[in-house]
């Protein structure tokens, strides 16, 4: 059994790099996007067959390419994502295949877990130490870990799993991190790691519903969504103190069938939803609801804030009819195109 466990915590990696840097990226369209701070971020996207990573440190008023790992540009439901932990730590993936720098984007390696069946890749998060990332295979579904400084080895985070292939999502501040698995009408789990390391605790949402997660300070947020109709889904905020059981702040709006929640701030939360017709980002400040943006066709994605003030969002992408990138500094209140 020792033996079982150090061979499931190997690490094995293969170099690998993109297309040269000099080409030049001349119709790029935006998949995915990530940001460290209000200055510096990321946009993950394709370029005619191509697969490039974009980076930017004002703000979003230029960009320049950086390498990019030899990853084919996904086709059906499947959506390219990045994610960087800090200014050198970052994980790119198709959903089948995850790819890690711990040099800035310099040099990129292929992630292979020596699991006995091919893996998808689910939600991905960082916390002060560590990248976190939903593993999923028709027999389990794990939370792995790696730590971001190094070359240390991802591993399965002891108890987070659960039987079967299921959804899930993860929220961080600082340290505290958040876990949630389930497959809906059946089974539905939830994990703290907070003073006490990772702890189950009651599930925000009941088991009807879809559980997304944010998180801000020392505030844990759950949006608890179901019945899904034509362009509408019940929502419910619901919010936890310091690993404390959940409780309701207030119900949102029904327009949209949830996609992606963020929390900017103790008092702040937007959710990104798709329906008739039309992404929709739903704002409530202090429980108290508004929807500050609406555009017609695709969803809306990668809804996250680096600070209380400034948050992105990518609506659509390769595969929509649009692929663009919007950033808030009010919170949420209002949006802006940003040109990539």
């Amino acid at each position: 059994m020792k033996g079982a466990a150090v061979a499931l915590a190997a690490l094995l990696t293969m170099g690998v790099a993109g297309p040269a840097l000099a080409d030049p990226v001349t119709t790029f369209q935006v998949s995915s996007t990530s940001w460290t701070t209000k200055s510096r971020g990321w946009a993950l996207g394709v370029d005619g067959k191509y697969s490039v990573l974009m980076r930017t440190v004002d703000g979003g008023a230029s960009w320049k390419r950086t390498n990019t790992p030899a990853i084919t540009p996904p086709t059906g439901d499947s959506r390219l994502r990045v994610h960087f932990a800090n200014e050198i730590a970052g994980v790119i993936t198709d959903g089948s295949r995850l790819f890690v720098t711990r040099t800035g984007g310099t040099t990129w390696n292929e992630v292979f877990l020596p699991t006995p069946t091919r893996v998808s890749f689910g939600a991905i998060a960082s916390d002060t130490n560590s990248f976190l990332v939903l593993v999923s295979s028709p027999a389990s579904t794990h939370l792995y870990r790696a730590p971001l400084a190094g070359s240390g080895a991802w591993s399965p985070v002891p108890g987070v799993v659960m039987t079967g292939a299921a959804d899930g999502d993860i929220a961080t501040s600082g340290w505290r991190s958040y876990v949630v698995l389930s497959r809906v009408h059946e089974e539905t789990r939830y994990w703290v790691n907070g003073r006490l390391g990772w702890q189950e605790a009651k599930p925000p949402c009941d088991v009807s519903s879809t559980t997304k997660l944010g998180a801000a300070d020392t505030l844990a947020f759950a949006l608890c969504s179901w019945n899904p109709g034509m362009g509408y889904m019940f929502k419910e905020l619901r919010a936890a103190k310091e690993g404390g059981e959940f409780t309701t702040v207030s119900q949102g709006p029904n327009e949209g069938i949830t996609v992606d929640f963020a929390a900017a701030s103790p008092s702040t939360v937007v959710v990104s939803a798709v329906g008739i017709g039309a992404g929709w980002l739903h704002r409530a400040v202090d429980g108290k609801w508004t929807t500050p943006f609406v555009q017609e066709g695709p969803p809306l994605f990668d809804l996250a804030f680096t600070d209380p003030f400034n948050g992105h969002v990518v609506r659509g992408g390769p595969q929509s009819e649009v692929a663009e990138l919007y950033g808030t500094s009010d919170g949420g209140a209002t949006w802006i195109l940003i040109r990539v």
